[in-house]
């Protein structure tokens, strides 16, 4: 049980820094904060231009495949709430970091997205923290051996409380 509990944080932490990679652009500061180069005035960052940024939000998900992911700033998508089942919820609030180029469209096409996230629930015997870094393959830190979260990013550390760091092959960590 102990191992599957594990594979469980793995692969739910793969699967939300995925999609918060993908669905980042929430995370923009916006009107009077906006401070990055935007020419065409579409809101997102020109081609070039680097850009960091923090935000906090909360992901849901139960044991039957419903997911739900809130960004911030009124930005949410997934499941309604109605389908979800009590006794299986888990929930995690997260503060994402990151910096990087989005060069003129949604999602970062460079850089490093920091996650730190706080799990409750169904799959966690005692509440985690859980703490993942994903790399570019322009950042210095990319090694190309590490475990690819998408074709030109990988998952540079992973660390869960009570757990340990996992493995950079993706194994669960045993007895967490």
């Amino acid at each position: 049980m102990k191992r599957f509990l594990a594979l469980l944080v793995i692969v739910t932490t793969c699967f939300w820094t995925a999609t918060i990679m993908a669905q980042i652009m929430p995370a923009f500061p916006t009107g009077a904060h906006q401070k990055w180069l935007d020419e065409d005035g579409n809101g997102l960052p020109d081609e070039g231009v680097r850009v960091g940024g923090r935000f906090e939000g909360f992901s849901a998900s139960d044991s039957f495949g419903h997911r739900f992911v809130d960004l911030g700033e009124g930005f949410s998508f997934g499941d309604d709430w109605a389908d979800f089942d009590e006794e299986t919820l888990s929930i995690c609030t997260r503060q994402v970091i990151y910096s990087g180029e989005f060069d003129n469209n949604i999602g970062i096409d460079s850089g490093w997205v920091w996650n730190r996230s706080h799990c409750t629930g169904f799959g966690f015997e005692v509440p985690r923290i859980l703490v993942l870094l994903v790399v570019h393959e322009s950042d210095p830190r990319y090694t190309g051996t590490g475990v690819a979260t998408d074709d030109d990013w990988e998952l540079q550390f992973d660390i869960a409380s009570g757990c340990g760091n996992s493995p950079a092959n993706g194994k669960p960590i045993d007895d967490c």
